[in-house]
């Protein structure tokens, strides 16, 4: 109902009837027709259809286009108005295959995301900021990696060889689950510093068990569990451990 020259931009100007033009981002495509937010939006009309044809650059279809991406994938996995980028390499936490700059993607031909990531042992930290090879690293929720390498010879107590001193907890821990909110696994460590029972279950909202982790003697040690959540709902849970006298719970969840 607007001349072009008068436009403020191209599609239906006033979507919520506050008689202003609705182009939130300023790329001169009306927000109703926007594929996704942020100024990587061109358009064009076709010479020979006069259809109106929309470029977008948002390889992983997030509602932003890449040049508005703080990173790649869903950006705010837990409603918490922040990105989940904890380590700066450019991938949102939800799509991280480990911690740290070791990651790095690509997209194919099919226009899926491919990603690349060195963690060689397999303890959620790329190997470039992993402090000892091993299972005692771990992130806590601020981000700082926290291991147990008690004789500083690059292992950790978890692996190392027989003839270094075995590391022994001097009391029950169980570290915070990373990543959370976490797509599809999670992992966490727990420490046991007497021989002792354990028990570790995952509890739903309603306090129903939907998995049992855990359910044996243990020595003392450290220990690292991985969690896979790909058969379970997405939403809240509790991670519950026990044994002996101590007894630890904390909410995990699961954003598919």
């Amino acid at each position: 109902e607007f001349c072009d020259d008068a436009d403020a931009c191209l599609g239906i100007n006033d979507m919520d009837g506050d008689d202003w033009t609705d182009d939130a981002d300023g790329d001169g495509i009306c927000d109703d027709l926007d594929p996704c937010f942020g100024t990587a939006n061109e358009w064009y009309l076709d010479p020979y259809t006069g259809e109106l044809e929309i470029y977008a650059d948002n390889a992983d279809g997030d509602e932003f286009c890449d040049d508005a991406d703080a990173c790649l994938g869903i950006n705010d996995m837990d409603g918490d108005g922040l990105i989940d980028n904890l380590d700066g390499d450019d991938m949102c936490d939800d799509i991280d295959p480990c911690f740290g700059w070791d990651n790095n993607y690509s997209i194919d031909e099919d226009g899926n995301i491919v990603i690349d990531s060195n963690d060689e042992d397999e303890d959620g930290i790329c190997d470039d900021v992993d402090p000892c090879f091993g299972f005692d690293n771990w992130i806590d929720e601020n981000g700082c990696i926290t291991y147990s390498d008690t004789d500083e010879d690059g292992e950790c107590d978890d692996v190392d060889l027989f003839n270094d001193d075995l590391y022994i907890p001097e009391e029950y821990s169980m570290s915070n689950a990373y990543p959370n909110p976490f797509n599809p696994a999670t992992n966490f460590q727990y420490e046991i510093p007497e021989y002792s029972r354990v028990d570790i279950y995952i509890y739903d909202i309603n306090g129903r068990v939907v998995d049992q982790l855990v359910s044996s003697y243990h020595s003392p040690g450290v220990y690292n569990i991985i969690w896979n959540a790909s058969n379970h709902a997405s939403g809240m849970y509790i991670l519950f451990m026990k044994s002996n006298d101590f007894i630890y719970s904390q909410k995990i969840s699961l954003a598919k």
